[in-house]
């Protein structure tokens, strides 16, 4: 065999040697991969949509925030009786519960509110407020003091459900530099007043709430926040010992 011949076999040989290590030896392929976690639900539902459990800011224009503040916290009593305005416990669901005349006894789940209202520049004289309470219903949603079916008319009862966002949750307050004092009435209702069922001879534990006609000097309608903790939020009525 020439040199020539030999040397040409030489350079097969190498080639084959070096195809047979490529073949035995496979690359891993480099893949960037990006896991994406997503919480779940706490009630394990799908999201909704359309629903604001905590009123928060939201919107801009011109630079200025538009959307609900909040305003104030404490108990809502009412100041001729010491009842004050609650979350019936018993009978409640995670979406609505009983809204009842109730003895103010500093109840953080039944009696503790924040009251937010809706801010836009150059707000109107009588803005909406919402009044939530302050204890979560269940996981992060809250209840909202809410107009039944969101129809007020005289009678209409009055209770608590999960915050949504809608005028049925919209209320006009008298609020005065201490806080609220006087009527709470539907947002654009103000001919119809919270009021415990039964009027004024509704001064009873269990009462329950409801809109009726607004009544100059009709005590039951007369509505007061203090901070949670004092006095107001834990005394007992007058006419009780």
């Amino acid at each position: 065999m020439s040199s020539k011949s030999t040397f040409i076999s030489l350079v097969a040989l190498a080639i084959l040697g070096v195809i047979g290590q490529v073949v035995a030896t496979p690359v891993q392929p480099q893949v960037n991969v990006t896991t994406a976690t997503v919480a779940p639900l706490r009630n394990g539902t799908s999201p909704r949509t359309n629903v604001t459990t905590t009123p928060q800011p939201s919107r801009r224009r011109g630079g200025s925030t538009e959307g609900w503040f909040p305003e104030d916290r404490g108990c809502i009593y009412n100041d001729s009786t010491g009842r004050c305005l609650d979350i019936e416990q018993s009978r409640k669901s995670p979406q609505w519960a009983a809204a009842q005349l109730w003895r103010c006894n500093n109840n953080p789940a039944a009696q503790n509110f924040d009251i937010f209202r809706f801010w836009v520049p150059n707000p109107p004289s009588n803005p909406p407020y919402v009044i939530r309470s302050t204890a979560p219903a269940t996981g992060n949603k809250y209840y909202c003091l809410d107009v039944a079916g969101g129809n007020a008319y005289e009678g209409q009862s009055v209770q608590w459900w999960e915050c949504n966002d809608s005028p049925a949750q919209f209320w006009t307050v008298n609020y005065e530099p201490g806080g609220i004092s006087g009527r709470i009435s539907p947002h654009g209702r103000p001919d119809l007043c919270l009021d415990p069922r039964g009027g004024d001879g509704g001064d009873r534990d269990g009462q329950p709430m409801q809109l009726w006609r607004c009544l100059d000097n009709h005590w039951v309608q007369k509505w007061k926040v203090a901070p949670f903790g004092s006095f107001a939020c834990k005394s007992r009525p007058n006419n009780e010992e």
